[in-house]
């Protein structure tokens, strides 16, 4: 129990990083699409 209360905020921070690289990505795409 104590082990995944732990790595909890590790594995939110790793989830974080990779939806703000993936919005960084997109975010030329979205940008051309709009317009």
């Amino acid at each position: 129990m104590s082990t995944a209360t732990h790595s909890l905020p590790r594995t939110i921070g790793a989830h974080a990083i990779l939806i703000t690289y993936t919005v960084i990505a997109l975010f030329p795409v979205i940008l051309v699409v709009m317009n």
